[in-house]
């Protein structure tokens, strides 16, 4: 939940432009909330979910999903008050924010930093944003910049994997060796079953890995 209740008709309303939640009576809003909390009382995915293929595992990660984090953490009840920006009132920077992507995948890091580098100042809790920024500026070679952009996840009460995957790549491509390993042992803590993760600790441990 955001800062403030919002109602929209996806199916007459798809671009979720007209939010309608005055127009709601009690009851109705007292339905919906009941239907919410009726969802986010049902079991959460896990990463034991020893069926799962790696592939799709990896995927959902990369969405942001941290329901595979495997971490323990509590996540925010979806009805509880919150400080955060309403969805609509960031469905603007949203769109920009795939111009961004846009640019990253051209290969256009620098552009693509720029405008996650603005949307950072304006919403510094925004977890996407700052892994995404953070790809572009290790993309960039800018790892010590990308460190500084991470290490506030690190008080998140869950904390990706993708976070300490990409300190400890740039740790080690600093030539920091001891806090890479310190990273990337927490990445396999985390997501056991991720091969890139576990390969990349073990050829940093033998003194066999590429990077640095």
């Amino acid at each position: 939940q955001a800062s403030r209740p919002e109602f929209f008709a996806l199916g007459e309303d798809p671009h979720e432009e007209h939010d309608r939640f005055a127009t709601l009576s009690e009851p109705e809003r007292e339905q919906y909330r009941a239907k919410i909390a009726a969802l986010a009382a049902r079991p959460a995915l896990t990463a034991d979910g020893e069926a799962l293929d790696e592939e799709l595992t990896r995927g959902i990660q990369g969405l942001g999903y941290a329901a595979f984090d495997a971490t323990g953490g509590e996540l925010p009840h979806p009805l509880a008050p919150s400080d955060l920006p309403a969805p609509h009132d960031m469905a603007g920077p949203w769109r920009e924010s795939m111009v961004a992507q846009e640019r990253f995948n051209q290969g256009r890091h620098e552009e693509a930093a720029a405008i996650w580098r603005r949307f950072l100042v304006q919403n510094p809790k925004n977890g996407f944003v700052r892994l995404q920024l953070a790809t572009a500026l290790m993309r960039l070679k800018l790892h010590a910049e990308a460190i500084t952009v991470l290490e506030p996840m690190l008080a998140d009460a869950v904390v990706q994997p993708q976070v300490h995957w990409r300190l400890g790549i740039s740790h080690e491509k600093l030539g920091r060796r001891a806090e890479a390993i310190a990273h990337l042992e927490q990445a396999v803590a985390l997501a056991p079953r991720e091969q890139r993760y576990r390969e990349k600790l073990a050829a940093l441990k033998a003194g066999t890995s590429g990077g640095g």
